[in-house]
């Protein structure tokens, strides 16, 4: 993908060219239609996107019949495998709901008219693929889920398709806590530091009474000793006589 950061609309899939594991980018745009509602694919089987749109609303409650519907592979590469099916029905409804999938998340499996989620063929390849390319997420086939964890990668292992949906309005939820907690979190550090400044602020204050006590004691003590060496200053806070110099008192 080119962005530079996660759009909906945008899902990324493993599929096979020959025995080779290959990333593509599947794009959908969902928009309100204006008549007759249009349904065209690039790269894409279109008469199965008919039927995975039918599969979307009657499994997983999700209405596209008064929207039109644009998917894309991006690059120009022809998909022909059924394993796209899932990663079409994503993106699909992320357009619709205008929201973004979770970054570095990779797609595949097949859909079927009940609802289930079929395997792909080659799913330990496809995951090990995505895992060296940088992908930490994969949201796979139930069937296609590995026996051993493979070294950088979660895998999501799904069933059916109102599951997969169901799953990803789950990671909304935890990104929309986490952005809460976060925020909790600096509202929580400004009131430390505010606090921290007011203390610091009446740290000084005192320093500052302190000295101030400090300097009028010593100017009684000069003014005591000046009267009994029979001069007689008149001192007050802050000032003093003519012709006498004290340090840091303005005439």
């Amino acid at each position: 993908s080119q962005h530079g950061q996660a759009v909906p609309g945008s899902c990324v899939m493993v599929t096979q060219e020959g025995t080779r594991p290959l990333l593509v980018e599947i794009q959908a745009l969902v928009d309100q239609s204006h008549g007759n509602p249009r349904r065209l694919t690039v790269g894409l089987e279109a008469q199965r996107l008919a039927m995975l749109l039918a599969v979307l609303h009657r499994h997983a409650g999700v209405v596209c019949f008064d929207q039109d519907v644009f998917v894309n592979a991006v690059g120009g590469v022809k998909i022909t495998e059924p394993a796209a099916d899932l990663a079409v029905l994503l993106s699909i409804t992320s357009s619709l709901k205008n929201k973004a999938l979770p970054s570095k998340l990779v797609v595949f499996g097949e859909v079927g008219l009940a609802g289930e989620i079929r395997p792909a063929p080659r799913g330990q390849e496809r995951l090990k693929e995505a895992a060296k390319l940088g992908f930490t997420r994969a949201m796979i086939p139930e069937a296609n889920k590995p026996k051993h964890a493979i070294a950088g990668i979660e895998v999501i292992a799904v069933r059916r398709v109102e599951e997969a949906v169901e799953r990803l309005r789950d990671e909304d939820v935890a990104v929309a806590d986490q952005g809460r907690e976060v925020a909790i979190e600096q509202r929580q550090q400004q009131c430390l530091d505010v606090r921290a400044v007011d203390v610091g602020v009446r740290h000084d204050d005192q320093l500052a009474v302190a000295q101030t006590g400090k300097i009028r004691a010593v100017f009684r003590t000069m003014r005591i000793d000046a009267q009994r060496h029979g001069n007689v200053v008149d001192l007050v806070v802050g000032k003093q006589a003519p012709g006498f110099d004290f340090p840091g008192v303005e005439h």
